[in-house]
């Protein structure tokens, strides 16, 4: 194949791939930029704070949509030629399907790579640059951390509601906690008004209520306290909530750097303890970069079917595709934390899967027969 025909078929491949991952990164993260909106306009976070929270998730999202839009970009690149004879052209110039999909495996060879520098390097570094602009928030006006009409969880073991906050004051109304952090001496507290203040120095938040009531569970299940107060102060330590399967006190390790994440594997290993998220964060980071470059044995075939009814339902069975390769990601990551399968067994048999059906329609394609056999009794009524 010429330099020309592949410089045409990289420029037709990237700006369908371009389009295709702005499109989905927006769609994936518009509701996230709506919270973050309400953040900057109604909750009174400085703008700064949120462009930074939007810019540190991008990773995160672009380590999903970018095998998302580089498979659909294939299928709509080759669509388009298809649609156009341009593909016939090039089986009447001598070339062969394999050799048309040659600079697409280029193509997936620098995707992978990207996808590989944003698991390894850049979205633990975003992750970790996350908590860090929360806490900063946290710090500044802290108020950003609760909703008006929405339980809070925020802190550890409380749970606080707010009827209203006040945008310019951060004055709280209606105000009621569950404060769980004492098992022998719950205590549930409401008030009418109240406001949240932080010390930057000891990292923690004070609650000032005023004109309510303290109802305090004793040891026995029967008995409580009934307190009413006009001002009262409860202490909160800030703590940002980390993943449900860290230990606590732990860095999870999807905020981990490479080296940082293999060197705390092998230290769990050699004092015997388990390894399991480690080895799942490890595998993780490898396996979604290496199905990229399967990616143009699905796509191809998909792209060049000729039946315009057939090119129409190809970018659903991509999309398919995709769901059903990560709902497939999601079982092994189960499979191994329930220790059903070896973690690098359970996290590689997606892409197992999908090279083989990938191959398999390839193959199909280059011998120009329909991708999926035909069922037995769809022949005997055709004859």
């Amino acid at each position: 194949m010429g330099g020309t025909l592949r410089r045409y078929l990289a420029r037709e491949l990237g700006l369908a791939f371009l389009a295709g991952l702005a499109l989905s990164t927006f769609v994936l993260a518009v509701m996230r930029i709506m919270e973050l909106v309400d953040l900057a306009f109604a909750r009174g976070v400085p703008a700064s704070h949120v462009a930074a929270l939007f810019v540190y998730m991008l990773p995160s999202y672009l380590e999903i949509t970018l095998p998302m839009a580089f498979l659909l970009s294939i299928v709509v690149a080759f669509g388009r030629l298809t649609r156009d004879g341009e593909i016939v052209a090039m089986y009447g110039s001598g070339l062969n399907l394999r050799q048309i999909a040659r600079p697409i495996f280029g193509f997936s060879i620098a995707v992978a790579a990207f996808a590989f520098v944003l698991a390894v390097f850049t979205r633990p570094w975003a992750t970790r640059r996350i908590d860090a602009t929360i806490s900063e928030m946290a710090r500044t006006r802290f108020t950003a951390a609760l909703r008006p009409g929405v339980f809070s969880t925020w802190f550890d073991e409380v749970v606080i509601y707010v009827g209203a906050i006040e945008p310019t004051t951060g004055a709280l109304t209606w105000v009621m906690l569950a404060d769980d952090r004492d098992p022998m001496r719950r205590q549930t507290i409401f008030a009418t008004e109240g406001s949240l203040n932080t010390d930057d120095v000891r990292e923690v938040a004070y609650l000032h209520m005023l004109d309510g009531t303290i109802l305090r569970s004793l040891a026995s299940a029967d008995s409580y306290d009934k307190t009413d107060f006009g001002s009262f102060d409860l202490t909160l330590e800030f703590d940002p909530q980390i993943d449900a399967h860290t230990r606590p006190g732990s860095v999870p390790p999807r905020q981990l750097a490479w080296r940082e994440l293999l060197d705390l594997r092998q230290k769990r290993v050699a004092s015997a303890e388990s390894a399991i998220e480690e080895d799942i964060e490890i595998q993780r980071k490898l396996v979604v970069p290496a199905g990229t470059l399967l990616l143009p044995l699905l796509a191809v075939p998909l792209g060049v079917q000729r039946s315009r009814a057939v090119r129409s339902r190809a970018l659903l069975v991509s999309v398919t595709a995709i769901l059903v390769y990560y709902l497939m990601l999601t079982v092994a990551v189960t499979a191994a934390r329930e220790h059903t399968l070896e973690p690098a067994v359970a996290m590689w048999l997606p892409n197992l899967v999908m090279g083989a059906f990938g191959s398999f329609i390839f193959v199909r394609a280059m011998r120009d027969r329909p991708l999926l056999p035909r069922p037995p009794w769809s022949t005997r009524a055709a004859r």
